[in-house]
C-alpha cells in the first residue's frame, strides 16, 4: 500500500496496517537472521584442533559444558548482572534474561553434547574486556534428539571472573546486523518461555 493511500485510510485502520506491516517486516527480518547461518554448506566452522593442541579445560570450560548440556546445577551467579547473550535468534540483556534463555533451552530443546566442547583461543588482548578475558569454543551440539549444530561460541569474562557476554556463531558465521529484531526476540522469549516452558 503506498503512503498516500494510507494516510487516506481511517485511523483505526491505519494503525492496523502499520501492525501488521511491522510484524510481518520483523518476522521475514528474524527468518534471514536465522536461516543464512543455519546453512551448514555456506561456511561450516573449521574442525576444532587434535586433543594435543586443545588448550587446557578452565573455568569457563566448565560452565560452557553446563550450560549446553541442559545441566540444572548452574548458576546464574556466575554471569554479571548486565551479562548478554547473542545468538541468530535472540539477544537477551541482563543476568535474568540470560538465564531464563539458558533454562528454556534446557527445558525446551533437550541440548546434549555430540562432542565436549573444546577451547581453542583465549586472549586477554582487545577486543577482550578490559581487565578480562575472551575464550573461544567449539561447540558440537545436538537439540530435540535429532537436530545438529556446529558452532564457535566466544564467552567473555570480567576481572572478577563473571561472564560478561556470550556470543554464538551457528556454523562459524559471523552474526547479521539484525541486533535490535534479536532483540525483540530475546525480549519476548524472557516474557513467553516462563509460561510456555515449565519445568
Amino acid at each position: 500500500m503506498s503512503a498516500s493511500r494510507l494516510l487516506l485510510l481511517p485511523p483505526p485502520q491505519r494503525l492496523l496496517v502499520c501492525a501488521v506491516g511491522a510484524v510481518a517486516t520483523h518476522i521475514t527480518l528474524s527468518a534471514i537472521s536465522v536461516i543464512i547461518p543455519a546453512l551448514n554448506n555456506l561456511q561450516p566452522p573449521p574442525p576444532p584442533p587434535p586433543p594435543s593442541e586443545a588448550l587446557p579445560p578452565s573455568k569457563t570450560s566448565a560452565l560452557v559444558s553446563q550450560l549446553y548440556s541442559g545441566s540444572p546445577s548452574f548458576s546464574p551467579l556466575s554471569l554479571s548482572p548486565a551479562c548478554t547473550f547473542h545468538d541468530p535468534v535472540a539477544l537477551c540483556v541482563g543476568r535474568a534474561e540470560v538465564s531464563e534463555c539458558f533454562r528454556a533451552l534446557r527445558v525446551a530443546c533437550a541440548p546434549e553434547h555430540l562432542s565436549e566442547p573444546v577451547p581453542f583461543h583465549r586472549s586477554e588482548d582487545p577486543p577482550a574486556p578490559e581487565g578480562g578475558r575472551a575464550e573461544f569454543f567449539y561447540l558440537n551440539q545436538r537439540y530435540f534428539g535429532f537436530l545438529s549444530v556446529a558452532s564457535v561460541l566466544r564467552v567473555d569474562t570480567g576481572p572478577d571472573g563473571l561472564v560478561t557476554a556470550i556470543e554464538e556463531r551457528w556454523n562459524g558465521r559471523p552474526l547479521l546486523p539484525l541486533s535490535w529484531c534479536r532483540r525483540v526476540n530475546g525480549v519476548a522469549s524472557c516474557l513467553l518461555t516462563p509460561i510456555v516452558a515449565r519445568e
